[in-house]
C-alpha cells in the first residue's frame, strides 16, 4: 500500500507536537510498502508577514481584552495556499491513501482519495481545557468551522483517547463508524531505554521526574508541594524538573531544574535518558492535559506515574496497575497518601514497574499504532 503522509510543520524537527510526527513516520515506513512525505507544507512570504503582524497584534489585545481574537494560520487566503499546495504535490505522485496529524491545511483540498486524521484533541476541548480565559470565542469558531469541515471528509478519524473520539463524535455529529481510538506511543528510541531495576528504599533518595513546559498547567505547583509534604513525612526526595524554569517561591535545594531540552540535540537527549533512568517515579498532576506523550515515555521505562483524572490520560495510566491518578481537586496530602504507600510496599511498586512496561510493550509504542492504522487504510482501500 502506497500512503502520503502531511504535515504542516518540518516532520524532521522532534519538537513539533513533542516529536509525534517524527516518530510516527519511522514506524509508518516499517509497516507500510510506500510512505511519501510531504513536509513542511511551506507558506509564502507575504503569508509569514502577515503572520508576524497579527501576532504582534493578537498580543496587543491581550494586554487590554486578555484575549486571543484573530489567528492568521486560520485565514482564507493561508489556507487555499496549503490547499492548492497539498493537492499539487498529490497530483504528482501514485498513492492509495493521506493520513496526517494537521487539520487546517486540509481545509481547501480537493483530491478524492481518503484522508486519515489523527488527533488527541478538538479545538473545543482545547477552548475548554486550556484557553478558555485567553481565547476569544469568535477565534473558537472559526476554528471549529475549519475542523468540521475537514473531519467531515475524512474517512476515518484516530483519537488517541476515548475522551478526544467522545468530542469528535458528540460535537461535530461525526458518524461512530468514523471514528476510531488508538493510544499514542512513546516518543523514545529503542536503543536508548536503559534496563535497569528501580531499587525503591525509602532509607535512601526517591528520585521524582517531573517534565513539561507549561508549568502551571502541567501541575508544577502541584508537585513541588507534594514532594515538599514527603519530605515533611520524614522521606528523602529528589526531584528533577524539566522543560521549564521553576517559578522563584517554589525553588528549593532539592531539585535540579532543567529548564530547556532539545530533542534534536544528542547531548540534550542523553541527558533525558539519564533522567528516565534515574527516576523512581514519573510525576504529572495536570490541571488539563490531552494525552501528554511524557506519560507513555515513563511507561516505556517502566516507571510508574503519579498523575490526575483529566483529558485522555486514564488512556495511557491505570490506577493502582501501572501508577496513581487522582482526581484534579486532589490536594497534595491526597498525593502524599498514595504515594507512601508505593514507598512502604515494595512489591507493588515493582509490580507497577514490570506492568508500565508490559503496557509500553502491547500499546503504547509508536509500531503498535502504526499496525492498527494499517488494518484500518486496509480497510478503507477494499472498501
Amino acid at each position: 500500500m502506497k500512503i502520503v503522509f502531511v504535515l504542516q510543520d518540518d516532520i524532521r524537527d522532534k519538537k513539533t507536537w513533542s516529536g509525534v510526527p517524527y516518530y510516527l513516520t519511522e514506524s509508518l515506513m516499517r509497516q507500510f510498502e510506500t510512505v511519501h512525505i510531504i513536509s513542511p507544507v511551506p507558506s509564502k512570504p507575504f503569508h509569514r508577514l502577515a503572520e508576524n503582524l497579527t501576532e504582534l497584534i493578537d498580543r496587543s489585545q491581550k494586554i487590554f481584552t486578555r484575549h486571543s481574537r484573530f489567528d492568521f494560520k486560520y485565514s482564507n487566503s493561508l489556507l487555499k495556499h496549503y490547499g492548492q499546495y497539498i493537492d499539487d504535490e498529490l497530483a504528482k505522485i501514485e498513492y492509495d491513501i493521506v493520513i496526517s496529524t494537521s487539520v487546517f491545511p486540509f481545509y481547501y483540498t480537493s483530491f478524492k482519495k481518503p484522508l486519515v486524521q489523527i488527533t488527541d484533541g478538538t479545538p473545543k476541548l482545547i477552548f475548554e481545557h486550556y484557553y478558555k480565559n485567553r481565547m476569544h470565542k469568535n477565534l473558537l469558531t472559526r476554528m471549529e468551522d475549519i475542523s468540521m469541515k475537514t473531519v467531515s471528509k475524512s474517512s476515518m478519524v484516530v483519537a488517541s483517547s476515548g475522551w478526544c473520539a467522545d468530542s469528535v463524535i458528540n460535537d461535530y455529529g461525526i458518524s461512530e463508524s468514523k471514528v476510531i481510538v488508538i493510544p499514542f506511543g512513546a516518543n523514545v528510541e529503542e536503543g536508548d531505554i536503559k534496563q535497569n531495576e528501580r531499587d525503591l528504599n525509602k532509607r535512601r533518595n526517591i528520585n521524582f521526574l517531573f517534565i513539561g513546559a507549561d508549568w502551571e498547567r502541567k501541575g508544577g505547583e502541584m508537585t513541588v508541594r507534594i514532594c515538599d509534604s514527603l519530605i515533611s513525612d520524614g522521606y528523602k526526595i529528589k526531584l528533577a524538573i524539566a522543560g521549564c524554569r521553576v517559578h522563584e517561591q517554589y525553588r528549593r535545594d532539592y531539585i535540579n531544574n532543567i529548564s530547556s531540552l532539545d530533542k534534536n540535540s544528542e547531548s540534550d537527549r542523553i541527558k533525558m535518558q539519564d533522567l528516565f533512568s534515574g527516576a523512581h517515579f514519573f510525576i504529572l498532576p495536570s490541571k488539563a492535559d490531552m494525552s501528554p506523550i511524557a506519560l507513555c515515555d515513563a511507561a516505556a521505562y517502566g516507571i510508574p506515574a503519579i498523575t490526575s483524572n483529566t483529558g485522555g490520560i486514564p488512556e495511557i495510566v491505570t490506577d493502582k496497575v501501572t501508577g496513581i491518578i487522582l482526581d484534579k481537586e486532589a490536594d497534595e496530602k491526597n498525593y502524599c497518601s498514595r504515594i507512601s504507600e508505593l514507598i512502604e510496599n515494595t512489591n507493588l511498586y515493582r509490580s507497577m514497574c514490570i506492568e508500565s512496561k508490559i503496557r509500553y510493550e502491547n500499546l503504547l509504542n509508536w509500531d503498535s499504532f502504526a499496525k492498527n492504522l494499517r488494518n484500518i487504510c486496509n480497510d478503507l482501500v477494499n472498501q
